[in-house]
């Protein structure tokens, strides 16, 4: 199966299923696999998850979107989980 579809069953003729927003799979896969905390898939089908980008994350597995960091936190990089706290004598007002 191309990447972003499957076939669990054996001996079929094509690939009939697609993983969901929030779920990848690689070429060949019998099964969706959710998106790491971290990263995201916003479309169906998809062969690889998305970071996060740089000043959002999100937490959970299997996620389409990832959420901006709250006031008083940050994300320098992309694909985290949390956003960290800002350290002392530095801020963020935005979310």
């Amino acid at each position: 199966c191309p990447a972003g579809s499957i076939q669990p069953l054996p001996g079929q003729a094509a690939c009939t299923d697609v993983c969901s927003a929030g779920f990848f799979s690689q070429r060949g896969s019998a099964e969706c696999t959710p998106c790491a905390p971290g990263s995201f898939s916003d479309t169906a089908a998809q062969g690889q998850c998305q970071p996060c980008a740089q000043g959002r994350a999100q937490q959970e597995a299997g996620k389409t979107e990832c959420s901006p960091c709250a006031a008083g936190t940050f994300a320098a990089v992309t694909g985290l989980s949390v956003c960290l706290p800002c350290t002392p004598g530095t801020f963020t007002d935005l979310q």
